[in-house]
């Protein structure tokens, strides 16, 4: 009987921590940031991406609203879509509908600080690593 209580209480303190990692980078990612570098190399800056990650409380399995704006050339597209933070705070799914299409995205949190937000995504072989600041 110990071990059975042990065991659960174990289990259920793992899943609390888990949640209160991805929170935790829910509250840092809340704002607006803006890209600085790719694969290592500044940004124009005539070329401005930002990334607004809307404030929320994550539950599991929850999306919270997220807005890209990118300005290239002088003119700006903004999309809008959904994200959700999971694997304890490491990764950054980003959903994205379009119509009847639904696009998701993942990518790796390799740096997350108050200040700076470090993503990596790969397709195929590519890999690309974006630098974000937070304004």
């Amino acid at each position: 009987m110990r071990k059975l209580m042990f065991l659960s209480t174990m289990m259920l303190m793992f899943v609390v921590t888990s949640c209160n990692k991805n929170q935790s980078a829910v509250k840092k990612l809340d704002g607006q940031w803006q890209l600085t570098k790719q694969n290592g190399v500044a940004v124009d800056a005539d070329d401005v991406s930002k990334i607004t990650f809307t404030e929320c409380k994550l539950k599991k399995d929850e999306y919270c609203d997220i807005q890209f704006s990118y300005t290239i050339l002088g003119q700006t597209i903004t999309n809008s879509g959904q994200f959700l933070v999971t694997d304890d705070g490491e990764t950054l799914e980003v959903k994205f509908t379009t119509g009847s299409q639904t696009s998701v995205d993942q990518l790796k949190i390799k740096e997350l600080s108050k200040s700076v937000l470090i993503l990596e995504t790969t397709e195929g072989s590519t890999v690309t690593t974006e630098e974000y600041k937070k304004l």
